[in-house]
């Protein structure tokens, strides 16, 4: 990367610049087209019906073409606002964070007209490049120029047709417009391929949990090979034993215990350090999410010793959605069950207590959790009901084999969520430090675009 040095710089009210790149209003470099206002009356026999694109279908670097309106307008108008390829949609209000969401139209739905609350920008391409300034839309840039021009209200900004003609739009030689654009582009696609396996690895893990669970740790081609029964919770190998939550408890040892009472711990008992307490809240699947976790002090720990966390105990939501819930590891032992929790706590030989963790994520179980909860506005759970939680028990080394695979496929998912974070930032940094020429398209070195899960 080579960033500018001071003397190839230029002051603009937004941010130096490179000298050599010439700034000029929008208005002098694209056209800028308002849309179609819902609700009004026409008063004309030859109308025709189109494809409408709403303020709920553009989003910030992609469209959500998801549903789709129609409108009816006059034939004659049509082509006045129909969007043509290369026009750069952006939304002129909406949420501080969101004000100005912009993306490239690339005639995804033939004769599509727009909103009027969208703009149509169409740049002068022998100036402009459209992919350039839609990244420029997006970028800190943009959305500084747009902030503070805005119509602003207590939760709501707005920008109008002047303000957006006037924007100071930064212009590149055309090679470097195309070359930054390029570069953006190539990350975003990393970016989104990198979250297509994070779809598709998840969707995989949830045929492999119903498959472990439905016929052991077997070959997917070899499912004829295993005799199964139905029981109350589904289908399972037929040499698995049904029991209970509760008889594997009174068999070895352990606990059913819930998080401490309201009037046990408040609110103002919380601090910034301390010992972590885990609510549902800060249950994800099969792991504690820490950030923002509430803290209180050891002598209120101590105080409630009897909601200590250890490593072994699975950790569920007792109220609202019960598919969160979390296997306790050595990094969380120590820490407090929150209030909404309920702890599962067994020792037993025949039991692995990941597996039981797992256990949870399945449908079987969480229809049960379902069905038998108790409560009219939200869902609740007890000891009771938990306690008497049909389990579906292989043999101990098929446990393991089970909790392997399924941990295994955790970690593919955990790497390419990673991949899907680093190129994010990748992208928010070259979407910043690129479109204000901060860093010069020279020599880029992104090697993480060369990587890629399996």
């Amino acid at each position: 990367m080579q960033l500018i040095c001071e003397d190839e710089v230029q002051e603009t009210p937004y941010g130096p610049l490179p000298a050599h790149w010439r700034v000029m209003p929008l208005e002098q470099c694209a056209v800028v087209q308002t849309g179609v206002a819902k609700g009004r009356k026409i008063d004309s026999d030859d109308m025709v019906t189109v494809p409408y694109l709403r303020v709920a279908n553009v989003q910030d670097g992609y469209l959500d073409l998801s549903e789709i309106k129609e409108i009816t307008i006059r034939r004659s108008e049509v082509d006045r606002f129909a969007l043509q390829g290369g026009d750069v949609l952006l939304t002129e209000g909406g949420d501080f964070d969101k004000l100005g969401r912009g993306f490239l139209w690339h005639s995804q739905i033939p004769g599509c007209v727009h909103q009027n609350h969208i703009f149509a920008v169409r740049s002068k391409r022998e100036l402009l490049d459209p992919e350039f300034l839609a990244y420029l839309i997006q970028s800190s840039y943009g959305k500084g120029y747009f902030l503070s021009v805005a119509h602003k209200t207590t939760n709501l900004a707005c920008i109008n047709t002047t303000k957006l003609k006037a924007l100071p739009t930064p212009i590149p030689p055309k090679s470097e417009q195309r070359t930054i654009a390029n570069i953006l582009h190539i990350v975003q696609r990393a970016k989104d391929a990198a979250e297509a396996v994070v779809v598709a690895a998840r969707r995989f893990k949830q045929s492999l949990l119903r498959h472990l669970f439905t016929y052991g740790p077997v070959p997917f081609d070899q499912t004829n090979l295993v005799d199964t029964v139905p029981v109350q919770v589904g289908e399972v190998p037929a040499s698995w034993r049904l029991c209970t939550l509760g008889e594997l408890l009174r068999e070895g040892s352990g606990d059913i215990q819930s998080g401490p009472f309201g009037s046990q711990l408040h609110a103002s008992d919380y601090k910034t350090s301390g010992v972590p307490v885990v609510n549902p809240t800060h249950l994800g699947f099969n792991e504690i999410v820490d950030q923002d976790i509430p803290r209180i002090n050891q002598d209120d720990a101590n105080r409630l010793d009897r909601h200590y966390l250890q490593e072994g105990d699975v950790l569920i939501a007792r109220r609202g959605d019960f598919s969160r819930f979390s296997y306790i590891t050595n990094q969380n032992a120590g820490w407090l069950c929150g209030t909404g929790c309920i702890r599962i706590r067994i020792s037993h030989g025949r039991v692995d207590s990941r597996f039981l963790g797992l256990s949870f994520s399945t449908d079987r179980i969480q229809n049960y959790l379902r069905d038998h909860s108790v409560g009219t506005i939200m869902p609740n759970l007890n000891g009771k009901i938990v306690a008497a939680l049909p389990i579906c028990l292989p043999s101990l080394p098929e446990q393991e084999q089970i909790v392997e695979s399924l941990l295994k496929m955790d970690d593919k998912i955990r790497a390419e969520e990673s991949r899907v974070s680093a190129l994010g930032v990748l992208f928010t940094t070259l979407l910043r430090d690129l479109m204000t020429g901060r860093v010069r398209v020279h020599d880029l070195d992104l090697p993480i675009l060369t990587g890629g899960g399996s």
